[in-house]
């Protein structure tokens, strides 16, 4: 599964490696995880696996995450506070 950003510079989709990606974009998921953990990076962790595993159980090959949020439950004595949020674009 490749993870995709948006080259401004080359106004392509890239990959990790900088390899110019030429799928379609066929689908839009958003994934939330709301079993709290103890840091903002565990939580979006979690929901970043959560996402591939939607991705590729609708036959993605490649994933653009367009947004993520990690959320503060705010309760000054909570020790797994962090819930998260991703919304991404799927191609093939």
């Amino acid at each position: 599964m490749k993870k995709l950003h948006f080259s401004r510079e080359k106004k392509e989709l890239l990959d990790s490696e900088g390899n110019i990606f030429t799928g379609r974009r066929f689908d839009v998921v958003e994934v939330s995880d709301f079993v709290t953990s103890s840091s903002r990076d565990d939580a979006t962790e979690k929901v970043r696996l959560k996402l591939e595993d939607l991705a590729e159980k609708k036959g993605a090959a490649a994933y653009e995450i367009t947004s993520a949020s990690t959320f503060d439950s705010g309760m000054e004595y909570d020790s797994r506070p962090y819930t998260a949020q991703m919304t991404a674009f799927l191609y093939r």
